[in-house]
């Protein structure tokens, strides 16, 4: 199951990003926007999932609409009730069996995807496609202060575990055997 990526370490609430989204969808003249990167659809809306190993993405996608909303095509059970409340009815979530339906019934209101991103399928199957960059990835690359100083606490404690790490190697160096796999 998913899991909510707090405020504490977001910096911005999920509504705020699809409104920001929103906005952009209206001046692009675009119905809706085709998402189909896993990081940016956990950015978006502030999950992680376990989906990939060491990865913390959730495979989904999901249409982003002029009005903010989002339908998500990922197994329902994999949303937990603290994340279905997190969202509110802005996020609807249907099973991935309904994705054809529902690219079916887009017809010829124009959506953007990312065709980088985005499998050769929904190009052939959407009517009216806007090729573009996904927004989501310029923006998650705009860090905010939170994520900004949640990448300074980061390197902090990467900094100590190396120094540890440093001084362990130093002072059991030459005096027993030290492998790659003890290190």
């Amino acid at each position: 199951p998913v899991t909510l990526h707090p405020l504490e370490y977001a910096g911005e609430e999920s509504a705020a990003k699809r409104g920001r989204l929103a906005s952009y969808l209206t001046e692009t003249r675009c119905a809706g926007l085709l998402i189909t990167a896993p990081d940016s659809l956990c950015w978006l809306l502030n999950i992680r999932g376990d989906d990939v190993p060491c990865t913390p993405f959730l495979l989904a996608y999901a249409v982003v609409l002029q009005d903010s909303s989002v339908d998500i095509f990922v197994h329902p059970d994999k949303i937990p009730a603290a994340v279905r409340q997190y969202w509110g009815k802005a996020v609807r979530i249907h099973p991935p069996e309904a994705l054809q339906g529902y690219v079916t019934a887009w017809g010829s209101n124009r959506i953007q995807l990312d065709a980088t991103h985005a499998p050769s399928w929904f190009t052939h199957h959407f009517q009216m496609v806007h090729e573009a960059p996904d927004p989501c990835q310029l923006w998650k690359a705009c860090k905010n202060p939170v994520e900004i100083e949640g990448m300074r606490e980061a390197h902090r404690r990467d900094g100590v575990a190396l120094t540890r790490f440093l001084h362990w190697l130093d002072t059991h160096i030459g005096k027993e055997e030290v492998t790659e796999l003890s290190a």
